[in-house]
């Protein structure tokens, strides 16, 4: 069953995701703030080769009714975002978040009650070069409700269509803490170092790996994810060498001089309320924390 999505956040995934879902049949819209814009293109580059897409475009403020939202925004615009097309939501729209951090997904079902709110994670690799989207590796998708629903819904079959390994998990709430805990080894020390991830694994950078793994872990514990415990240390190690050769989005964002999502990851671990009660020493992640906060530009 292909159905119309429209696509709010058109980043380097957000424009990944819209180019697959319109190359496996689903209509696909992307939702723009600027009223004048009609028709957008992305370029995706692939084994040397571009090839254009070209979308209708939608301002946010349309009053036609959204039936699926693929939602691609930087975590800390996440909220604003879905606030700017609640107005189009119905009791059947489905809204797919797909964003780093945790700080949306208690928030999300609470602004949009009568729709179908879904959480999804992604390691699929891509990065913009000029105007060019470059695909960096299919990764793993996986999608899933809070409320633990075993059944795959139907729409489901499209997005299988259009990328490789993508799944429907019951546990979704457990891979996004799992998401941000890996993201929290890897993207701030990147970040502050202006190092790819593979450069994490040289002598120079493991020992400070293997402390921010360490910390990490102590969180994980005080919120009772001991699984994740045991196993986030070779989990780390898997993804970093797995994207040897990338940069991490929040390396990208530093150098760019952009906001990072650093907030959203970081932040959101030492300010557990688990974290505060048990009073524990995490230096690296407080020291990363502040020093990513402090080169970015004000909003």
């Amino acid at each position: 069953m292909n159905s119309t999505w429209h696509v709010l956040g058109t980043g380097a995934i957000g424009g990944l995701f819209a180019c697959r879902l319109k190359d496996a049949g689903a209509t696909v819209v992307l939702c723009s703030r600027d009223a004048k814009v009609t028709e957008q293109s992305i370029v995706l580059r692939e084994n040397d080769e571009p090839r254009s897409h070209r979308f209708t475009s939608e301002p946010v403020t349309a009053a036609t009714p959204i039936s699926h939202l693929l939602l691609t925004t930087k975590s800390y615009d996440a909220i604003n975002a879905m606030n700017s097309v609640v107005h189009r939501f119905t009791k059947d729209t489905v809204i797919v978040a797909m964003m780093n951090g945790m700080a949306h997904v208690s928030s999300f079902p609470a602004i949009a009650p009568q729709s179908n709110v879904v959480f999804a994670t992604t390691t699929a690799g891509c990065h913009r070069t000029g105007d060019e989207w470059i695909p960096a590796g299919n990764g793993q998708t996986l999608l899933g409700a809070l409320d633990k629903n075993p059944t795959a819904p139907a729409w489901l079959a499209t997005w299988q269509s259009a990328m490789p390994n993508v799944s429907w998990r019951i546990d979704i709430e457990q891979r996004l803490i799992e998401k941000v805990a890996i993201n929290a080894c890897i993207n701030p020390l990147t970040a502050a170092n202006n190092i790819r991830n593979g450069e994490l694994l040289t002598p120079q950078y493991r020992p400070l790996l293997d402390q921010i793994i360490a910390e990490v872990q102590i969180i994980l514990t005080a919120i009772n994810e001991t699984a994740m415990v045991m196993t986030l240390k070779s989990s780390v190690y898997r993804v970093i060498s797995d994207t040897a050769d990338n940069r991490s989005s929040m390396a990208t964002d530093v150098q760019s001089k952009r906001k990072t999502e650093v907030d959203e990851i970081i932040g959101w671990l030492i300010n557990r309320d688990a974290i505060h009660e048990t009073k524990a020493d995490l230096p690296l992640l407080h020291q990363l924390n502040e020093s990513i906060k402090s080169i970015e530009p004000v909003r």
